[in-house]
Formats: structure tokens, C-alpha cells, sequence
């Protein structure tokens, strides 16, 4: 979705960044940068996505597309790293 379609929907719901903020502890100003698309955060795409009642997936898309990417580093890694460790012991 983008920015605007998301405040917009919290406008409709009556929720405010100050009250997402006070119901979870995360500062304003992260709600507001993930909102718009300045920076990713799961946790807080997940909670504007249940606040606003559509799937994260929807929300926020471009989210998962940076986590599989991460997943999928993480994956050769750790591969490298037991290859690594296998000629070491050899």
C-alpha cells in the first residue's frame, strides 16, 4: 500500500501515531518512518498492518522482499562458513 492509503485507513479507524505509539511502546517517529516507506521494521509494519485489519503482506510488500533477500544471505553464509570449517578440519 502506499503511504497515504495507510494513513488514510488509520485516519478512518481513528488511530493516531500517539496512540499506536502509546499501546506499544514504539516511538512515533518509527511508525512514521515505516509508514512512509523511510525504513524497515517487521515488527512495526506487522502492528500497522494489524491495526489498520489488512495482511502485512499487503501493507507493506516490499518488506518481504528485504527479509527473503536477508534469508537468503544468511543461507550462503552459513553454507561458506561449514565449507570453511570443513577444510579446517581436514
Amino acid at each position: 500500500m502506499k503511504a497515504q492509503e495507510i494513513k488514510d485507513k488509520l485516519r478512518d479507524l481513528g488511530i493516531t501515531l500517539s496512540i499506536l505509539e502509546e499501546a506499544t511502546g514504539i516511538k512515533r517517529s518509527h511508525f512514521s518512518q515505516v509508514i512512509n516507506h523511510h525504513n524497515k521494521s517487521m515488527k512495526v509494519a506487522t502492528t500497522v498492518a494489524k491495526a489498520i485489519g489488512v495482511p502485512v503482506e499487503q501493507a507493506f510488500p516490499n518488506h518481504f522482499e528485504v527479509a527473503n533477500k536477508r534469508k537468503a544471505a544468511k543461507v550462503l553464509r552459513q553454507q561458506a562458513v561449514a565449507e570453511v570449517r570443513e577444510r579446517l578440519a581436514s
